[in-house]
């Protein structure tokens, strides 16, 4: 006679997992400039307001964020893919033509026409004056003062004024135009989703 073959018995059904995906947040108060671009794949995040003027570009994967003070871009700023504009204690104003490079990141106030290369870091309390240029992975601690027309490169953050633009018209007038055929390529490659942010 065979021996009976005990019956499997059925499995237990795992209990369901409760989503792991945090609520979306509210976007911020914003105020956007009808002609501001600003792609898909960017993030505005924070409680404070968010000030972006005429003719912005902000990139994918930028971060604007204002959880700890206001935020104001001034017309025409572009913040490249990964770069990051946030507010600490006091918020964070940025000029006007003022261009962040992909992976730097502003927690201070940077004058108008200014460059903040590649990977760079503005500590909060900085004041970056008009027309510098920090050069990639430039560091400046939190509460530095540049003046108007410097250039911060090397890793002593050593600096000289660029004399060539403060005392030549004409060598500005060039770097402006230049600037504003870049923002029309931009405007062309950057698909735009203002309306994501718009209340």
């Amino acid at each position: 006679m065979a021996t009976p073959q005990p019956t499997a018995s059925p499995r237990p059904t795992p209990p369901k997992r409760a989503s792991t995906q945090k609520p979306a947040l509210p976007p911020p108060p914003s105020t956007i400039h009808p002609t501001a671009l600003i792609a898909n794949h960017a993030v505005l995040s924070g409680t404070h307001p968010i000030t972006i003027a005429a003719h912005c570009i902000i990139h994918p994967y930028a971060r604007i964020v204002s959880a700890e003070g206001p935020v104001e871009l001034g017309e025409g700023v572009v913040v490249w893919e990964h770069g990051i504009v946030e507010a600490r204690k006091g918020g964070v104003r940025l000029g006007g033509a003022v261009v962040v490079e992909s992976g730097a990141r502003v927690e201070g106030e940077v004058g108008e026409g200014s460059l903040v290369g590649q990977g760079c870091g503005v500590g909060a309390g900085c004041v970056v004056g008009k027309h510098c240029k920090l050069t990639p992975r430039t560091i400046l601690e939190p509460h530095a003062r540049i003046p108007d027309f410097t250039i911060v490169y090397g890793t002593n953050n050593a600096r000289r004024v660029d004399t060539t633009a403060r005392d030549r018209a004409e060598i500005m007038a060039a770097r402006e135009k230049g600037q504003q055929r870049q923002m029309d390529a931009l405007r062309k490659l950057v698909p735009s989703n203002t309306a994501k942010w718009m209340g």
